[in-house]
C-alpha cells in the first residue's frame, strides 16, 4: 500500500512538472514573439525618421536654392523686354 501511494505521489509530482516546464516554454515563447514585434517596430520606426531626415534635407537644399534665387532676382532685377530691344 506505501508504494502505491509513493507511485501516485511520484506521478502526480511528474504531471505538475511537465505542466510547469510546459507553462514555462509557453511563456518564453510568448516573451520572445513580443519582443521581435517590438523590434519590428523599432525598425519600421527608424526606418520612418531616416525617410524624413533624408526628405527634410532635400526640403533645406531645396529652399536655400530658392531663397539664392529670389535674392539674385531682387538684387538684379532683369529689364523688361521693351526697354532692352529700344537701346539695341
Amino acid at each position: 500500500m506505501f508504494v502505491k501511494e509513493i507511485f501516485l505521489i511520484a506521478v502526480i509530482f511528474a504531471i505538475a512538472i511537465a505542466g510547469v516546464a510546459l507553462e514555462y516554454a509557453r511563456r518564453a515563447k510568448n516573451d520572445s514573439d513580443k519582443e521581435n514585434r517590438h523590434q519590428e517596430r523599432i525598425l519600421n520606426i527608424e526606418k520612418q525618421i531616416s525617410e524624413r531626415e533624408t526628405i527634410l534635407a532635400n526640403q533645406t537644399t531645396h529652399m536655400l536654392k530658392l531663397k539664392q534665387l529670389i535674392q539674385n532676382q531682387i538684387s538684379s532685377p532683369k529689364l523688361p523686354s521693351s526697354l532692352s530691344t529700344e537701346n539695341n
